[in-house]
């Protein structure tokens, strides 16, 4: 079997490059989980998205060990950590606010959880011998995806940690703010790594992924949370979570077009 190929990149693209390589393939078998356990009956799986993240998790790691060495590595690595033990300190203030605590609040379901991050861990290190480094600067189409899914993820991720009890209304304030600044890094991105000419095709590939999922994963959610009335009741931080990749999507394709329509308007005086 051919090996995969990654191009060398700063350490900065590398992990940009990594978090879009995670991008793509988590969001993919995503996609495949939806249809094929919908199918069944059985989706969504506990062991199905755990699969995803282990996926994900080792692609990410091959990806940035190739393209931008040990440094890019082990700074991704150090970001699955962060988010683990910042989970980690949300669901303690969850479970001190429960009482009676629930099961998943007990050490050895915690520990089992760990799994997939595991599991990605060992498959990243095999993944890294497999992935080839190619000859060219950087990885332009990851490093826009990653520059977007990162951004998002980083920033929920820390909203998350220091505002656990936040309101409906803070909570879509804090998402529709998350939306348009991993857009606008998502553009930025774009800007700085693709040549103008590729920009606009490499947009609606990330955004290919992103709707797809929304179209196979979010909106079926949606759907499913019809009463019995016949009506769907979304609650306003349920709604911007609804508009996501279209916000994202949306607010980096305005960058693109503002720099383009400047670019017009330099070369027209």
């Amino acid at each position: 079997m051919q090996a995969l190929r990654v191009r060398r990149a700063p350490a900065l693209w590398a992990i940009l490059a990594a978090a879009g390589a995670s991008f793509f393939v988590g969001t993919i078998l995503t996609m495949f989980f939806a249809i094929v356990l919908r199918a069944f009956g059985s989706y969504p799986a506990p062991w199905a998205s755990g699969l995803v993240t282990a996926v994900g998790i080792a692609v990410a790691l091959g990806v940035a060990y190739v393209s931008g060495g040990r440094v890019a590595a082990t700074a991704y690595a150090s970001y699955i950590a962060i988010e683990r033990v910042l989970s980690l300190g949300s669901q303690l203030r969850f479970c001190g606010a429960e009482l009676p605590a629930p099961p998943s609040c007990s050490f050895f379901p915690f520990v089992l959880s760990l799994w997939p991050y595991v599991l990605g861990g060992l498959l990243g290190y095999g993944l890294a011998h497999r992935i080839l480094a190619a000859d060219g600067d950087g990885n332009p189409l990851l490093e826009a995806a990653g520059a977007l899914a990162l951004t998002q993820a980083v920033l929920l991720m820390v909203v998350r940690f220091l505002f656990p009890f936040s309101t409906g209304l803070e909570a879509s304030l804090v998402q529709l703010l998350a939306a348009v600044i991993a857009g606008a890094a998502g553009g930025t991105t774009l800007l700085r790594r693709v040549e103008s000419a590729a920009r606009w095709k490499t947009l609606v590939y990330v955004g290919i992924v992103a709707l797809g999922e929304w179209l196979l994963v979010t909106l079926p959610a949606y759907v499913e949370q019809v009463g019995v009335g016949g009506k769907l009741s979304i609650a306003t931080v349920g709604l911007v979570a609804f508009m996501f990749p279209f916000l994202t999507i949306g607010t980096a394709a305005l960058l693109l077009y503002m720099a383009e329509a400047r670019k017009v308007t330099a070369t027209a005086t």
